[in-house]
C-alpha cells in the first residue's frame, strides 16, 4: 500500500464555447511528489499531459502521467509508472 502527494505547475489552454456549445482544452503539468508506503518513504518527479471536451458544465478528460519514483527501503530502488486516467468533469 502506498500514497503519493504531488505538487506541480503547468500550462492550460482552452477553447471554451458559450452556453452548451462544444469546447475543448489541453494541459501539461510537471512537478515533484512525496511517497509514503508500508515499505518506506520516498520521492518522485512527474509529468502529466492530456485534454478533454466540454459542453456546458459537463465534460470528459483523458490524461497520462509519467512518474519516476524513488524509494530507499527495503533496498534503494527506482521505478517508472505510467497511469492513464479518464475523468468526467462538472464545472460551474
Amino acid at each position: 500500500n502506498a500514497l503519493a502527494y504531488d505538487v506541480g505547475a503547468g500550462l492550460y489552454v482552452a477553447d471554451r464555447a458559450p452556453g452548451w456549445g462544444l469546447g475543448a482544452y489541453a494541459f501539461i503539468v510537471g512537478g515533484v511528489g512525496k511517497i509514503t508506503s508500508d515499505l518506506g518513504n520516498g520521492s518522485r518527479y512527474f509529468g502529466e499531459g492530456g485534454g478533454g471536451v466540454q459542453s456546458g458544465p459537463i465534460g470528459f478528460e483523458i490524461s497520462a502521467k509519467f512518474a519516476w519514483n524513488y524509494l530507499s527501503e527495503p533496498v534503494e530502488h527506482r521505478f517508472f509508472t505510467v497511469p492513464i486516467n479518464m475523468r468526467a468533469t462538472v464545472s460551474f
